[in-house]
């Protein structure tokens, strides 16, 4: 194994690692380090107080040092710049005090994805977007019999319990590679598409799409939407395209997916809806074919593949609805393809505010649904809009729970869709609680049993 002064993020005789934030890619970090490199001090520093976090005993007494409440330069940097890495954590958003103090103290700095990027052996398939990643990795990971790692999954230095692993699947966040100096070292990257999202970490979308585009800064294979404006611009000699609109090296027409001009699969084969997952397999199956999966072993896979939760999962009926989870539709534009997927359905829809541009949603929304019920941050805002829209039919609810109760009640027999549009930190920890919470809702109320 390496040792971490090989880095190449770094310069020569580094001996320490600081870590900003203590989430799960800090402590995955340090598992690493301890076992790997025990001579390299370790030190972490958080902003929340040390009460929030549990087994911080245990680190100690192997001579990590933690800062806690605060994020002090004296701590971060000790008395050395030259000898010290910091590693990033990705919930830091560039506009915080402590990254500017990182950035003036001219010390090297990183993510876990760069130590990965170092450490790791194999090849490496990245998938970035704003929408579908979660799918397209986890739809890769199946084909290639292994786990997804990054922003879902494994965190990135947990990949030493791929044991023997030949290709690596990454997910990877804006926020990722805003920070992110190793990425080069991608052999193939996919890009899914690019809309307005993250615009309460990144200070504007310029910022937001040029760190997706830092994906895309390696002499390997590119994997393109042809369809997005914004990824069809990055192509080059050494591109592979994907379209559900066109003919491109892999694409969708007349109920059928296509790979090099010839038909792989009919999409009544599958088990996911929506040409948003139609494109998600084609950009997937692109990356299989690249790393030397074969034709039919392909087909198996994609044939095969359920939803991922929360991403279009369909959960059971309901008082003659079909009710559909869609909890990761955390912006209008996944929130859209989501409901492209439906003649008519019942929408519930709403959360965090994160002042994003909802015109095209409100639009979508009152066309693709008979019914539609508004919850949390945005119910007012939504509720406001919709007020202008001829014959929309909407309801405000205070609670996910009284959202459900109207949607089941309605008498239309249409499919019930949770699509929010917008991220869960109003009302819940994250969007996979606001998607169990939807499940467990709609079971008990259908009489079933619970799974979650």
């Amino acid at each position: 194994m390496m040792s971490i002064q090989s880095v190449t993020a770094l310069s020569p005789g580094v001996n320490s690692v600081t870590i900003l934030g203590y989430g799960i890619s800090a402590r995955s970090t340090i598992d690493f380090l301890l076992e790997r490199e025990p001579s390299i001090e370790i030190r972490v520093s958080e902003l929340k107080a040390r009460d929030c976090f549990a087994g911080i005993e245990d680190y100690e007494a192997k001579g990590v040092r933690f800062e806690f409440g605060q994020q002090t330069i004296d701590f971060i940097l000790r008395d050395s710049v030259d000898s010290r890495f910091v590693m990033i954590s990705p919930g830091i958003p560039p506009h915080a005090p402590v990254i500017k103090l990182i950035k003036d103290s001219q010390v090297d700095f990183g993510t876990d994805l760069d130590l990965f990027l170092d450490f790791a052996p194999g090849k490496k398939i990245a998938v970035t977007g704003t929408n579908g990643k979660t799918t397209t990795v986890s739809l890769l990971a199946d084909i290639f019999d292994t786990q997804a790692i990054g922003n879902i999954g494994l965190p990135f230095m947990d990949f030493a319990k791929l044991k023997n692993q030949e290709v690596f699947v990454l997910e990877i966040s804006s926020a990722q590679l805003f920070y992110s100096k190793l990425v080069k070292q991608v052999d193939c990257s996919v890009y899914l598409n690019f809309t307005d999202d993250h615009l309460d970490w990144h200070k504007d979308l310029a910022e937001y799409r040029l760190a997706k585009a830092r994906l895309f800064e390696h002499d390997g294979v590119f994997i393109l939407n042809q369809d997005d404006n914004v990824t069809a611009s990055l192509k080059n000699d050494k591109s592979q395209l994907f379209s559900t609109e066109a003919q491109a090296n892999a694409y969708y027409e007349d109920g059928a997916l296509y790979l090099a001009e010839s038909k792989l699969l009919d999409c009544a084969e599958l088990q996911l809806v929506g040409k948003h997952n139609y494109s998600n397999i084609l950009a997937a199956s692109l990356g299989a074919t690249e790393f030397g999966v074969k034709r039919e072993d392909l087909e198996t896979k994609l044939a095969s593949f359920k939803a991922v939760p929360h991403r279009l999962e369909y959960i059971t009926t309901v008082n003659g609805h079909k009710a559909y989870n869609d909890s990761k539709a955390t912006n209008p534009d996944s929130a859209i393809k989501a409901l492209e997927s439906f003649d008519d359905c019942i929408a519930i829809i709403g959360g965090k505010d994160k002042n994003l541009d909802l015109r095209e949603f409100i639009k979508i929304v009152s066309v693709r649904s008979s019914y539609i019920i508004i919850i949390g941050e945005l119910r007012k805002k939504i509720a406001m809009a919709l007020k202008n829209v001829a014959h929309a039919d909407f309801s405000e609810a205070e609670t996910l729970e009284q959202a459900v109760d109207l949607a089941i009640r309605h008498d239309s027999g249409l499919p019930i869709v949770l699509v929010p549009a917008s991220s869960s930190f109003d009302m819940f920890k994250n969007y996979q609680e606001r998607g169990d919470k939807f499940r467990q809702l709609i079971y008990t109320k259908s009489s079933g049993s619970c799974s979650i």
